[in-house]
């Protein structure tokens, strides 16, 4: 779904990319849930999309600094 949305329709907050390397998306949780309470007219494509690239942001960011902190000299990064 989150294929067909538009992910700069809605700026999700972000979950801190600095300090440790553990992450909690319970705060991004709640702005989606709030977020869609307010606005029923938001489509879920464009949600989920939203909600997609701020979860990757976070993942990207922290695998980035973690490679960078270990100097590591290549990584792999995978999903399903």
């Amino acid at each position: 779904m989150a294929l067909s949305g538009d992910a700069a329709s809605i700026r999700f907050p972000r979950a801190s990319t600095t300090g440790a390397f553990d992450f909690s998306f319970s705060g991004l949780k709640t702005a989606v849930v709030s977020y869609v309470r307010a606005h029923p007219e938001a489509t879920n494509a464009d949600v989920a999309a939203s909600f997609q690239e701020a979860v990757v942001d976070v993942l990207v960011a922290k695998f980035c600094r973690g490679g960078h902190r270990d100097r590591a000299r290549g990584a792999c990064l995978a999903g399903e």
